[in-house]
């Protein structure tokens, strides 16, 4: 998901509530970053979509993950 957050950020993790539900978002690189629900990389795309809109917020294109990645966006699980 592609958000505008300063680098200075990048330290801090952020924990948002949509509805009930509670996401932790880190990773913040060049407005990239990652959402995990329930500790883990559980949410399908669609799920994603709605959660990207809630956050004012769209998926990243291919570009953009590249920029991230380049910059040091990298998760393993």
């Amino acid at each position: 998901m592609a958000y505008s957050l300063s680098k200075a950020s990048l330290s801090h993790l952020w924990v948002w509530h949509v509805g009930s539900r509670k996401f932790n978002i880190s990773c913040r690189y060049a407005g990239v970053f990652h959402v995990e629900k329930n500790r883990r990389y559980s949410l399908m795309r669609e799920d994603a979509i709605v959660l990207c809109r809630a956050l004012n917020s769209t998926l990243p294109t291919m570009e953009q993950m590249e920029k991230a990645y380049k910059l040091g966006f990298e998760t393993c699980r």
